[in-house]
């Protein structure tokens, strides 16, 4: 779980930092949806990516019947939100993109709790090992997002070079700031194993 956080943190940091800009070399700068949209769609999918992560977790003890149900009802209120935030309410992409992530805080509270009640983990435990890494994600998107609206290049090597060096920056702040030293020493053990199975 950490180390996907800490990849979809410096992914996403870098996304808000360089989207405009991509988007303006690819297709044109009036393709670029606002910085506040990016930031949206960035948390939308750190917390898509998160809770695949529990979910593989969750089908390894067999316990299909609660997360299916937890899931399928998720899903509904996801496109239900969706459709009132981009219908009626009129708020666009990125009132889609709310009701989307609104409708899948029924996974992202549910499944940390199974998982905890299964590994007789005491949900205060788990509360206290989210504050952390949440305020880390907090500040460094609003940080990046801050930095998007400043940071413009009209060149491919630039945005391919300053693209890697920001993620592998906000990897690294992240690694020291938004972990615990036992997070920071299971992250480094899977790193190392990656590296010998490469």
């Amino acid at each position: 779980m950490s180390l996907v956080w800490l990849f979809s943190i410096a992914t996403g940091a870098a996304i808000l930092i360089w989207e405009e800009s991509f988007l303006r070399l690819w297709v044109g700068p009036q393709y670029y949806p606002g910085a506040a949209t990016m930031l949206m769609i960035v948390l939308s999918v750190l917390q898509f990516s998160l809770i695949r992560t529990d979910t593989n977790i969750i089908d390894l003890t067999l316990d299909l019947r609660h997360k299916t149900e937890l899931g399928a009802f998720s899903a509904a209120l996801s496109v239900v939100l969706g459709w009132l935030f981009l219908g009626p309410f009129h708020r666009g992409i990125i009132g889609l993109v709310i009701g989307f992530i609104l409708g899948r805080m029924i996974q992202s509270i549910g499944y940390p709790f199974m998982i905890g009640r299964m590994l007789g983990i005491p949900p205060e435990d788990q509360l206290r090992g989210v504050i952390r890494p949440a305020l880390a994600t907090a500040a460094v998107f609003v940080v990046a997002t801050a930095l998007g609206t400043v940071v413009h290049t009209h060149s491919w090597a630039v945005l391919v070079l300053g693209g890697g060096m920001s993620a592998t920056a906000v990897a690294v702040l992240a690694y020291f700031g938004g972990l615990s030293e036992s997070m920071r020493r299971t992250v480094w053990r899977r790193l190392r194993k990656v590296v010998r199975l490469a």
